[in-house]
């Protein structure tokens, strides 16, 4: 979804996966209203979520929804309400009916510790924006992931040069305020720009800058905590920063990237004891 080629693009490419984890072809669908790279995606419930980043010269607020057909295409995208700040290079993740768009640069502040979060209702509109707890220090360029009612910020920057190691988590209550934030084990490199996915209780850190293949994983503990990262198979490129990734049906996905690039890698067997390989697709 959008992003950047030699310039920032609307476009928005799907591809159906395969029972063996290879992809079909990539179809152009719906593209957004506005080129944008730097924002942040979710989905639920059949929606898809574009949220804040840039348009080329300016950070932007908006959020952007489309329905996903039962074919894979998006139908039209809808504005819906916007962030409270124009934001890019942020996280977001969803979580029981509620989304959440966390640190990043605003226009004003880089980065930034701040956290917003909306409900999202039925019709796929979302409700108004509130502020809850921020992140123990900005960060931007990090990812995140939710996993078992806990939201994690892995990694980033702290002044938009220096890379972090740091991971923090909270729990999400059921009125979808986040309690305080705490640090558990951090990565055992700095990185930001990396990508991340959770799968099965594990959560998987790819890649990133500065240029590295290196894949960690480490378990999710029932208290929330994380073991400690293990590195697994890495990434054949450095060109892996930037990049977006997802899990699905026991596969992982990398797609794109710094170069820019277009190439998608996928690896199989994301289980603890597993050695999984990457292959290009």
């Amino acid at each position: 979804i959008g992003g950047y080629t030699t310039a920032v693009v609307a476009t928005v490419d799907y591809a159906p996966i395969n029972s063996n984890g290879t992809l079909g072809s990539w179809t152009v669908t719906t593209s957004l209203p506005a080129a944008t790279e730097y924002a942040t995606s979710v989905e639920y419930n059949g929606y898809v979520y574009e949220i804040g980043g840039y348009n080329g010269s300016a950070h932007v607020a908006t959020v952007d929804y489309a329905p996903i057909n039962s074919n894979g295409t998006l139908g039209t995208w809808t504005a819906t309400t916007s962030l409270p700040a124009a934001t890019q290079s942020a996280t977001s993740v969803e979580y029981n009916g509620y989304v959440y768009e966390i640190g990043g640069c605003s226009s004003t502040t880089c980065p930034t510790s701040t956290v917003d979060y909306a409900p999202i209702n039925s019709n796929g509109t979302l409700g108004t924006w509130t502020a809850t707890t921020s992140l123990p220090a900005a960060t931007d360029s990090a990812t995140s992931v939710e996993y078992n009612g806990y939201v994690y910020e892995i990694g980033g920057c702290n002044n938009c040069v220096t890379a972090l190691s740091t991971v923090d988590y909270t729990s999400i209550n059921s009125n979808g305020t986040l309690n305080a934030w705490t640090t558990t084990t951090s990565l055992d490199q700095a990185v930001l720009y990396a990508t991340s996915v959770v799968y099965n209780g594990y959560i998987y850190e790819i890649g990133g800058n500065p240029l590295t293949t290196a894949v960690y994983y480490t378990p999710i503990n029932f208290n929330g905590t994380l073991g400690a990262w293990q590195e697994t198979a890495s990434l054949t490129t450095t060109s892996d920063y930037w990049a977006t990734s997802v899990a699905y049906n026991g596969y992982i996905y990398e797609i794109g990237g710094g170069g820019p690039v277009n190439t998608v890698y996928y690896s199989s067997q994301l289980t603890q004891s597993a050695s999984p390989g990457y292959f290009t697709i």
